[in-house]
């Protein structure tokens, strides 16, 4: 991937070529410098005040955006909640029971293994996860 397209993945989450083409799918190229700026900094103010592990805020400028925050229990146990957060104008025409919170939890059972539980609206997933670095 080259510079730009990373920078711009950076700064807005989209590739360069989408937003110098002027595909108005995710907004104007300022508002989405200003939404990366502005969620990075809610996102390291969180995490510093609340004592928290991850704090993600995924910004869209259509349709829900998603929050999400983690802690690790112990060091081997981490448990985050993911939250879709509505715009007004997202919220018309929507149930409110289509947004309810994904629950993720993961445990480190050894040094190469890992379980993981996701609990969404659709479904239970339990993942068993093999890692090896050489």
């Amino acid at each position: 991937m080259d510079t730009r397209n990373i920078l711009s993945y950076l700064a807005t989450g989209r590739p360069a070529d989408a937003l110098f083409s002027g595909d108005s799918e995710g907004g104007s190229l300022a508002t989405q410098v200003a939404l990366g700026q502005a969620s990075n900094f809610v996102e390291n103010l969180a995490a510093s005040e609340l004592g928290l592990d991850v704090v993600r805020l995924e910004v869209r400028t259509e349709g829900a955006s998603y929050l999400t925050v983690g802690r690790y229990l112990t060091p081997r146990f981490f448990a985050s909640i993911e939250q879709p957060v509505l715009t007004s104008s997202a919220q018309t025409g929507v149930q409110s029971t289509a947004y309810i919170p994904d629950v993720t939890l993961e445990y480190q059972l050894t040094d190469v293994l890992q379980l993981r539980s996701r609990s969404s609206q659709e479904s239970l997933r339990l993942d068993l996860f093999f890692e090896y670095a050489y």
